[in-house]
């Protein structure tokens, strides 16, 4: 196996393992996280830890952001 090929493995291996320790099992209790700011890296990111079982609370000093959030209308769009 080559340099790159051992290099990548390693990141993969250490990325699924630092998720899986973020990830609560089915008897470990439910992290509660509060995220300040709803922008393009706290909705995502707030969405991530819910999305692997956490209790999120995403704050936004913009009401029409939070109001959005509360609405389910998603104010981001991806080409690609």
């Amino acid at each position: 196996m080559g340099r790159a090929a051992e290099t990548f493995n390693r990141f993969a291996r250490d990325t699924f393992a630092a998720v899986d320790a973020l990830t609560p099992k089915e008897e470990e209790p439910k992290m509660k996280l509060t995220v300040v700011g709803t922008g393009y890296v706290g909705l995502v990111t707030g969405a991530c830890f819910a999305e692997m079982g956490n209790d999120v609370l995403c704050i936004d000093v913009d009401q029409q952001k939070s109001s959005a959030c509360a609405a389910a209308k998603c104010r981001f769009s991806s080409l690609g």
